[in-house]
């Protein structure tokens, strides 16, 4: 599970919380605070109707940008957003230097033994064709359509959440106006001296809780979500190009020093030194 993301959502919801308990409800006899009250409060704060509508309204305006498979497999792409990351830098680096030493001796049957131990699909099909594309410039121009292709995949499944976050809001204020219409009809034709203002507020307070969910959600669940997958998107394309330096001089049958200095030079200092400092140069 990836850390920051679960601890970031914890923590926003513990400051929502923070913000809805009241402080007087803290019984100093008991050091605690007073239960029922507590559960009144959050209580007060739910309403399914207003989550549906949000939550509903959201969706609905969403498909009319996208088709139905990409909305629904918007959840897969979230979910890689709380799953744990690692840092393949070194690794791809490693592997690819790998590859250029056993091309270098063994030429293209030495790749076949070890491409079959590749999981990433990517470099798997790339390996595959170094011996079969014997022009480098389509070669690496393939490499960057898939690279390219990759990029759009990610792209599409970040604007879906971002437009959820984006209309999250908007039907939040939907409903709020929504309950402030019901609640100006309830009383038209009623005498002023007959209105209950404690009754009027009440249902004010109701009607202002589909803004809350609007925002609640928008701003700690699709927007910060749609960012994450962004950073994780621009990681992911960090490591295709290195694939595709280290594959392009692979392709054009390098000396292996080569191809480790140009494969270095995109590694930050300290995963350098980490590099160098395990003896693999």
């Amino acid at each position: 599970m990836n850390f920051t993301t679960i601890s970031g959502i914890i923590l926003g919801v513990f400051v929502i919380l923070f913000g809805i308990l009241d402080n007087e409800d803290w019984d100093k006899t008991k050091g605690a605070f007073d239960t029922a009250m507590m559960l009144q409060q959050l209580k007060s704060f739910f309403d399914l109707k207003s989550i549906s509508i949000v939550l509903f309204g959201s969706f609905a305006a969403t498909m009319i940008n996208f088709s139905f498979d990409k909305i629904i497999g918007v959840f897969k792409v979230a979910a890689n957003a709380f799953k744990k990351q690692p840092n393949r830098e070194v690794e791809t680096v490693e592997v690819l230097l790998k590859l250029s030493q056993t091309y270098h001796s063994d030429g293209p049957k030495g790749l076949d033994k070890i491409n079959k131990t590749v999981d990433d699909p990517f470099l798997h099909n790339a390996v595959e064709m170094v011996a079969v594309e014997t022009n480098n410039d389509r070669y690496k121009n393939f490499l960057e359509s898939e690279k390219n292709s990759m990029i759009q995949r990610h792209e599409q499944g970040r604007e879906i959440l971002s437009n959820l976050g984006t209309y999250a809001p908007a039907f939040g204020m939907l409903g709020t106006v929504m309950g402030l219409i019901l609640m100006m009809m309830a009383n038209v034709g009623a005498d002023s001296m007959d209105i209950d203002l404690t009754k009027v507020l009440t249902k004010m307070g109701l009607a202002l809780r589909t803004t809350f969910y609007g925002v609640v959600l928008a701003n700690l669940i699709f927007i910060p979500i749609s960012g994450k997958l962004k950073n994780m998107s621009l990681k992911d394309v960090y490591i295709r190009e290195i694939m595709i330096e280290g594959l392009s001089c692979i392709h054009r049958k390098e000396h292996p020093l080569i191809v480790q200095d140009k494969l270095l030079a995109y590694l930050p200092l300290e995963l350098k030194l980490k590099f160098k400092k395990d003896g693999k140069k």
